[in-house]
């Protein structure tokens, strides 16, 4: 008698009983085997007469569940799909939700993975899965991607939106006069365009099984875009002769119409992107320049910017960070002007003009009054607006004298990063001596001099003295020393 193996247990029993011949016997019993191997057992009675019983265990006992395949439904009130699962089990039990039978019926609202554990009359146990994917129409396709202005008549254009979740395919519509090349039912449309209407529509709706999403339009235009900008100069062009104004290229742009205002001038450049102009003596106060981008089938709206025959303001007056009264060789300087011819100064009352009048650097020597600094740049249209700054004393303009006999002292520039120029009033002629002395009383620089009657004016290299503040005093035959405080930048 055999007993085959099962999924609980891997060995089959034999029992081994004999009938005939003389008892007792020998060999007699119940035994246990693998499951698929062979066996033989042989049974002896009492006078050694023998019997023989062999085969082959058969194999475990196994148990087989099927889920089925995955399953897409719909999502929206009352969306169910029926599960039925095949095998050889006694009984079914579905999670989640506990559900017993071979097939049974869910409505999911999300996504669900199901897992089914069937059971055989023995107690073996086996289990298969199955994911019921809930989805629902797609998403309005985000942003077309092509190009939106200057296409008719034109081969080749790439339209293209992003994938979007769930989409399966996508339908695109285009406007009378596209042909479409490829890409139907794909995120990437190629299409050929004939005369089409001044203002048309592109569009892609997403498309699956549960549905098609609302679509989503790009707005076309015939004409060519309007140029983003013109570069060139825009103050100071008064009389300016062969002056360049460049627009950059735009898509379906064939060509490019230029105006200019009245007294100006085209030299060439008309129809392209970059044009040249004369500014005639006839224009001198502003106007316009404009540019349009030009096709068979339109033009762009106008580009323009205000061109002005004066200078524009300038933007800073750079001077040195420390002026004392009654200093001389006090620079002032703007940064040059396009289109700038001159430059007016003006400057508190006292101060004389020494070089670089009506240019964009002066040099001035004040007297004792500080105040507003003020330049503007000229040329033959006028003289544009002021820029200013506030001036104040910020050192002692001379030397401190021991006495009313001292000689007066001036250095400039002061601070200074190099040379500095000492100017000193001698009301004879004699010899002196100049000195350049740190706070310590170190003698750095010694020059020896010889004294006009009048101004003087002498100049000691700083450019090896290391940083700091130092004393340069004269001293004469006939006069108190005289000191003044220097700054070595």
């Amino acid at each position: 008698n055999v007993t085959a193996p099962t999924c609980l247990n891997n060995q089959g029993a034999v029992i081994v009983s004999a009938i005939g011949g003389t008892s007792p016997y020998t060999g007699t019993g119940s035994y246990f085997v693998n499951a698929s191997a062979a066996y033989s057992f042989t049974v002896t009675d009492s006078k050694g007469c023998t019997s023989t019983a062999s085969g082959v265990m058969p194999g475990s006992t196994t148990i087989s569940v099927n889920a089925g395949a995955n399953v897409t439904i719909c999502s929206g009130s009352g969306s169910s799909v029926t599960l039925t699962a095949t095998g050889n089990a006694t009984s079914y039990v579905w999670n989640p939700g506990n559900k017993v039978g071979a097939t049974v019926t869910f409505t999911p609202t999300v996504t669900t993975t199901y897992t089914v554990l069937g059971t055989s009359g023995s107690g073996c146990t086996a289990s298969s899965s199955v994911t019921v994917t809930v989805a629902k129409k797609p998403s309005v396709p985000g942003t077309i991607n092509g190009p939106t202005a200057g296409v008719c008549s034109t081969n080749g254009l790439i339209y293209s939106i992003a994938p979007v979740n769930g989409a399966t395919s996508y339908s695109w519509t285009v406007p009378a006069g596209f042909t479409i090349v490829s890409g139907q039912g794909t995120t990437t449309l190629t299409v050929n365009t004939g005369t089409i209407a001044s203002s048309v529509y592109i569009q892609v709706k997403a498309v699956n099984s549960c549905g098609i999403s609302e679509e989503k339009k790009l707005s076309i235009k015939s004409a060519p875009q309007t140029p983003a900008s013109i570069t060139g100069p825009v103050n100071g062009v008064c009389q300016q002769q062969n002056v360049n104004y460049t627009t950059a290229a735009v898509f379906g742009g064939t060509s490019y119409t230029w105006t200019v205002p009245s007294g100006v001038t085209i030299i060439s450049g008309q129809g392209t992107t970059s044009l040249f102009v004369k500014y005639n003596s006839s224009f001198t106060s502003s106007g316009s320049i404009t540019v349009k981008a030009v096709r068979a089938c339109g033009s762009s709206s106008a580009r323009s910017i205000t061109v002005n025959a004066k200078s524009t303001t300038p933007t800073v007056i750079n001077y040195p960070s420390s002026i004392c009264k009654n200093q001389s060789g006090v620079v002032f300087s703007t940064p040059a002007i396009y289109g700038a011819t001159s430059y007016t100064w003006t400057f508190p009352s006292g101060v004389t003009v020494l070089s670089g009048a009506n240019t964009n650097t002066i040099t001035v020597k004040f007297g004792t009054t500080a105040g507003t600094v003020k330049v503007a740049a000229k040329n033959a249209c006028g003289t544009g607006s002021y820029k200013s700054i506030s001036i104040a004393f910020s050192c002692r303009e001379a030397n401190k004298v021991i006495n009313d006999e001292a000689i007066m002292l001036h250095v400039y520039p002061n601070p200074t990063k190099g040379n500095v120029k000492v100017e000193m009033l001698s009301d004879k002629t004699e010899d002196a001596l100049i000195n350049l002395v740190d706070l310590t009383g170190h003698v750095l620089l010694s020059q020896n001099i010889i004294l006009q009657e009048g101004n003087n004016q002498y100049e000691l290299n700083l450019s090896n003295i290391t940083t700091g503040m130092y004393l340069v005093v004269v001293e004469s035959i006939s006069k108190p020393s005289s000191f003044i405080r220097v700054y070595k930048d």
